[in-house]
């Protein structure tokens, strides 16, 4: 036992002796100026950037310590990247077996620069490609142009870290926000002998941008791996806080997007208002070629990039409360997807004027004029509503509750007409509502001398119609408090010219006022006394003209006339006493 203990304590006195022999060796072999001088030309070979270390250590047990080290800008003054201290711990015996394992790399307080010049270009884009010139075969290659060779070894880094490291972006040419922002990050990465890469970790951003007025705060999380990237954060937005989360798969070569945005309340009207007073006065590079002789007009939008085409995205926006144009729509959902050049977005919203709408939208981005395809389905809106979102200078002419059930399609470019290319079709229904100051009804009480149709209520309109070449074409049930109507195939034109056959049937009352103030009309009263009216509307919706249709009092006057005479003849017949 004795000799056991004896054999254990010579094998730990040299155990250590060998240790500090060894860590002595390193500190007196790789001092300072040694390990500076190893790995400075090396970076400066790989970044085309000088760097700058102030200080190097290495430990046996701690590794390798960089002290204030930078990586300067092109002009070798500026910062691009600095950091405090750079700590590279790694495994001694691997080395034998051509394999360098960092148990972990630690980035303490980084602080990285990012400037968009006023070229347009990033301040890192000479890192990402050597600069591109006309090749010289005479002449020998620069260290710039010599591709990589295969590693000796293979490299994993067990854990890398960053804590405290600080992000500036300023974009020089304004139209981007300033954005500063703190990061931590911790992953695991791995580079082959063919210097293939692989990594897996997450990072911990917060970061505040600032355009004039407007403050966008981020807060949150990306999880990386050569596969997915996944993130979640919170985005605040002055005074509103989206929530975004979603991942992107094979980004690194044909990407698929899923990305989920929503908020509790959003007043979209004082947000965009706060936007464009942030960005008014920004530069912008539209730029407008002009041909001698000829008028320029877009005929449809630039082709979609392959990288675009062959992007997939889908997502989902929510809204609890959301106000655009002063109208407050509630549980608003909005899904979309993206998949080879085709997009659909599918909207919901649950609460509208107290209805609900429905919409599904298909467009094909392949196709220059991009087509599309949609239906619209509303459940009983009151049309204030639309009216003043949609046409705002007609929300007090019609009440009432609207419904319908509508499908469209059409094309969106050339941009000189759209509406001409637009084909709808569907039914609606609108009850319990009245309309007022329209130029229609107004002119039909002017021409039949009957104020009540100056303002009609009705209980109920509902019909169909559909739109093509540029015109509407409905057909139409009205019923009215004092009459009903029948339209069999009205026309409006899209520029408001009307071509409107219309049957009139006043109430009782209406139609005795009406027979005192044109007795000679009288014969269009039925049994019931009511009269019936055929009247064509033609003009436009400003200047609506309304008339009698002559045909058909001629026809009803002919028809009236036989049959006065046959009963008169009859009567006559009658008096005859043909056996005297």
């Amino acid at each position: 036992m004795k000799k056991l203990l004896k054999i254990i304590s010579i094998s730990s006195i040299i155990i250590i002796f060998t240790i500090i022999l060894f860590s002595t060796f390193l500190k007196f072999y790789f001092k300072d100026e040694k390990i500076i001088a190893l790995l400075k030309p090396k970076i400066e070979e790989v970044t085309r950037r000088k760097i700058v270390i102030e200080g190097a250590t290495i430990s046996l047990f701690k590794g390798i310590i960089l002290k204030n080290i930078s990586l300067k800008e092109s002009d070798e003054k500026t910062d691009f990247i600095r950091a405090k201290e750079l700590v590279i711990s790694y495994e001694l015996f691997p080395l034998l077996n051509r394999k360098l394992i960092i148990t972990s790399l630690h980035l303490e307080k980084p602080f990285i620069h990012i400037v968009r010049e006023k070229n347009g270009k990033f301040n890192f884009s000479s890192l990402l490609r050597p600069d591109q010139g006309p090749k010289d075969d005479s002449k020998e290659p620069t260290s710039r142009e010599i591709q990589p060779a295969l590693l000796p070894i293979s490299i994993t880094i067990q854990k890398f870290t960053v804590s405290e490291g600080l992000i500036n972006f300023t974009d020089q040419e304004q139209e981007f926000p300033n954005i500063k922002g703190i990061f931590d990050a911790d992953t695991e990465i791995h580079i082959d002998a063919k210097g293939d890469i692989f990594y897996k970790g997450s990072i911990e951003l917060k970061a505040d941008a600032h355009l004039k007025d407007l403050i966008t705060t981020i807060k949150g999380q990306v999880e990386i791996d050569p596969q997915r990237l996944t993130f979640q954060s919170v985005v605040g937005l002055d005074k509103w806080d989206f929530e975004i989360k979603g991942d992107v798969s094979n980004y690194t070569t044909v990407p698929h997007l899923v990305l989920d945005l929503s908020t509790d309340n959003l007043n979209a009207d004082e947000l965009f208002t706060k936007i464009k007073a942030a960005t008014s006065g920004h530069k912008t590079h539209t730029k407008t070629v002009k041909t001698p002789g000829k008028v320029n007009t877009p005929k449809g939008p630039p082709p979609i990039p392959p990288i675009v085409k062959d992007l997939k995205a889908k997502g989902t926006l929510s809204f609890k409360t959301l106000i655009y144009k002063g109208i407050k729509s509630r549980d608003v959902r909005i899904e979309y997807q993206f998949v080879n050049g085709r997009l659909r977005v599918k909207e919901d919203i649950g609460e509208f004027y107290r209805g609900s709408i429905h919409s599904t939208v298909d467009a094909d981005l392949n196709d220059p004029i991009v087509p599309f395809k949609g239906r619209l389905d509303i459940q009983q809106v009151a049309i204030v509503g639309l009216l003043e979102l949609y046409v705002p200078k007609a929300k007090d002419i019609v009440s009432g509750v609207f419904s319908s059930d509508l499908s469209f399609s059409g094309r969106a470019f050339p941009l000189d007409d759209p509406l001409r290319h637009l084909i709808l079709s569907g039914t609606y229904e609108l009850f319990n509502g009245k309309i007022q100051k329209n130029p229609v009804t107004l002119a039909l009480s002017s021409l039949l001398k009957i104020e009540e149709l100056n303002s009609p209520t009705f209980r109920d309109i509902h019909g169909n119609l559909k739109m093509e070449d540029g015109w509407i074409i409905f057909k139409s049930h009205i019923s009215a408090k004092d009459f009903t109507a029948d339209i069999d195939k009205g026309k409006i034109g899209l520029k408001g010219k009307l071509d409107i056959p219309v049957d009139i049937i006043l109430s009782q009352k209406l139609s005795k006022k009406f027979i005192e103030r044109q007795k000679a009309l009288k014969i269009f009263l039925d049994d019931q006394g009511k009269a019936l009216l055929p009247i064509t509307i033609k003009g436009d919706y400003h200047h609506p003209v309304p008339t009698l249709n002559l045909k058909n009092i001629e026809d009803k006057a002919k028809k009236e006339i036989e049959k006065k005479i046959g009963k008169t003849i009859d009567k006559i017949l009658l008096d005859l006493d043909f056996s005297k």
